[in-house]
């Protein structure tokens, strides 16, 4: 399950970023699709001179910034930003995980995306990468030029450059968002002490409050599927905060905010 849910995007592509085939993507230049706000066309893989790897790190901050959306390598474009072929790009996990550890060295603090390798009917060694990126709450990000920062944000199909007065908006909008994802859990955590029996102990309370809004099945089978998913990944803040005297941690996962609270006799 990508962490992009988009029902624009959804529309355009015709199925959601995780379920697309070579056919949805094919048919991108018949069709006349053309670039958006969420939605950048790349006819050729990002190479690996300083230039193209800051090009990756700005076009996936920029969308991070913005509305979030996808970048399809192996889809080329005309003058006018409309899909003119689809000639896909040489597929493998090597190339993924190149642009991946491009990302984590060259974007600050890194933003969470999925790459998604999307095979060719005719040949499943080459094909097209899908790369999803969420609206960050943890915006802005910024990309390493020289030693220095710059933050990038998507105007139409082009990037611009956020201003000082606008980075330090955007830091703002970002604590004010993790106060209020704090006291929503905090407040979560507290009402459900009232349902545990705390004369067997110890206890472990665990809250989860999702970053981004949307909706989510809740099955065994979705739960299977988010543990095979997520439990490789990175966790990425952790923090201890105090509820009702009884220390907890908060743990910053992709997507979600974690609290786990460990109640004694």
């Amino acid at each position: 399950m990508a962490l992009l849910r988009s029902r624009r995007l959804e529309t355009v592509l015709g199925a959601p970023v995780d379920e697309l085939s070579a056919r949805n993507i094919e048919v991108l230049a018949g069709n006349g699709v053309s670039e958006a706000f969420d939605l950048d066309f790349k006819g050729t893989l990002y190479g690996n001179s300083d230039k193209e790897r800051r090009d990756l790190c700005g076009d996936v901050a920029a969308l991070a910034n913005t509305s979030g959306g996808v970048i399809i390598v192996g889809v080329e474009e005309d003058e006018h930003a409309i899909a003119a072929a689809t000639p896909g790009v040489e597929l493998g996990d090597a190339e993924r995980n190149r642009m991946l550890q491009t990302l984590a060295s060259g974007v600050a603090p890194l933003p969470a995306l999925d790459v998604i390798s999307v095979p060719s009917t005719d040949d499943p060694s080459r094909g097209w990468f899908v790369l999803a990126v969420p609206r960050s709450t943890r915006a802005p990000h910024a990309v390493v030029v020289n030693e220095g920062y710059r933050f990038p944000v998507r105007n139409g199909t082009t990037i611009r450059y956020l201003s000082e007065p606008e980075v330090a908006a955007r830091y703002r909008q970002r604590e004010q968002h993790a106060g209020q994802l704090t006291a929503k859990l905090i407040d979560v955590v507290a009402d459900s002490f009232e349902s545990v029996n705390r004369d067997h102990g110890p206890w472990i309370l665990v809250a989860l409050i999702p970053e981004h809004p949307g909706a989510l099945e809740i099955s065994q089978a979705r739960l299977r599927q988010m543990q095979r998913e997520y439990a490789s990944r990175d966790l990425l803040d952790i923090v201890t905060i105090q509820v009702l005297g009884v220390s907890f941690v908060t743990v910053g996962a992709a997507g979600s905010t974690l609290g786990t609270c460990l109640l004694r006799r």
